[in-house]
Order: structure tokens, then C-alpha cells, then sequence
């Protein structure tokens, strides 16, 4: 009778954690693809004032309306007509956009957008990561997770400045995986992490409130 009430308790842990996913995921995600938003932002406002390209300010600006009113599509195609047409720091900021841009219809375009980006040994090490997270993050509902980790491995590390989503995001691929030791850890790393996001430190002590401190 005992081990029945485990395998019913275990089912209803698992129903906890697959809702804990739902409910938290999109949060892990819109986060991250704010900050893309805004590093992109910055970075392409910093191009603007130290070089003052005007064409490609506009032509970036125009790409952005046309994102902005809801055409995506149209939005990739500039971002990529100016990713291609410049050498300055808007090729980078475009490349990121028209991925972003096509992840709105088209998601497996977007993912090998970003890979390309990603593997691009011409563009600085924090938007080829930027652009692997983003990535990864396109695929985590929809890939398996041995088919994931790979793509955490250096997201994760002590030295990269995405870590921090990096690791709540493994975290949550963890508890899709069964993996709910291995989640609970990286939790508990988070919340006692000072230099972790407030935000991200919130999510986890939650989280971790929900998994309890065993199996």
C-alpha cells in the first residue's frame, strides 16, 4: 500500500514541476530577450554617437518600426538587407534583430540565425554567447534535453556574463529531464549567489520552496 501512495505522490510532484515550467519559463525567457533588447539598444546607440552613420541609423530605425507594427517578417528582411551592407557595429546589432525578428514566425530560421551568429569567430565573445542563449531558448520547449545540455556548457561558466539565466534555464531543462536533485542544486546555488539577479534569485527560492530540500 505504501509504495502506491509514492507512485501517486511522485505523479503529483511532477504535475508541481511541469506547472513550476509553465509558469516560470516565460518569465526566464522574456527576461533574457530583454536584455537582448537593451544590449542591442545600447550598443547600437553607442555606434550612432561615436560614428554617426546616418543611412544605417535610419535604415536600422525603419527596421525597428516595421517590427514594431507587427511585421515581423518584412522586419527580418531589413535587419538582414543591413546586416549585410555594413562593417560598422550595426552588422552584430542587425544579425541579432533579424534573428529576433524571425523568431516571431519562424522559429527554426531564428535558431539558425543565432548558430550562425554563435559560431562566428569575427563577433565579440558576448553576442556569440547572447546569441547561443537566445537559441537555446527558442528550443527549450520544444527539444530534448540531452539535445540541450550541449548548448549550456559554456553559457554556464563562472566567466560568462549570461550565466545567470544560463543556469536557470539548465535548471529548468533539468526538471523537464526528471533531473530534480541536479535542478534543486543550481537553485540553491542561485539564491545564495549575490552577484545573481534579484529577479532570478526571487524565482529560485520559490522554486525551491515548491521542490522542498529532498526527493
Amino acid at each position: 500500500m505504501s509504495e502506491i501512495f509514492r507512485e501517486v505522490d511522485e505523479e503529483v510532484r511532477q504535475d508541481q514541476y511541469l506547472g513550476l515550467w509553465k509558469r516560470y519559463g516565460p518569465y526566464a525567457i522574456a527576461g533574457a530577450a530583454a536584455i537582448v533588447v537593451l544590449t542591442a539598444g545600447f550598443i547600437g546607440w553607442q555606434e550612432y554617437q561615436r560614428s554617426e552613420r546616418e543611412a544605417e541609423s535610419i535604415h536600422y530605425t525603419a527596421a525597428l518600426r516595421l517590427w514594431g507594427i507587427g511585421d515581423a517578417s518584412a522586419a527580418a528582411e531589413a535587419f538582414g538587407d543591413l546586416a549585410v551592407s555594413t562593417r560598422s557595429g550595426y552588422s552584430v546589432l542587425a544579425r541579432l534583430q533579424q534573428a529576433g525578428a524571425a523568431a516571431d514566425s519562424n522559429p527554426a530560421v531564428a535558431v539558425e540565425l543565432y548558430d550562425r551568429l554563435a559560431a562566428d569567430t569575427g563577433v565579440p565573445a558576448v553576442f556569440r554567447n547572447l546569441a547561443s542563449l537566445r537559441a537555446a531558448m527558442l528550443l527549450i520547449d520544444t527539444a530534448a534535453p540531452n539535445d540541450l545540455y550541449p548548448r549550456f556548457v559554456t553559457l554556464v561558466a563562472d566567466n560568462n556574463p549570461w550565466r545567470f539565466v544560463a543556469r536557470e534555464m539548465r535548471a529548468l531543462v533539468d526538471l523537464q529531464a526528471g533531473k530534480v536533485d541536479e535542478a534543486r542544486t543550481t537553485y540553491k546555488k542561485l539564491v545564495d549567489d549575490d552577484g545573481a539577479p534579484q529577479g532570478i534569485r526571487a524565482r529560485a527560492a520559490e522554486m525551491l520552496a515548491v521542490l522542498g530540500t529532498n526527493g
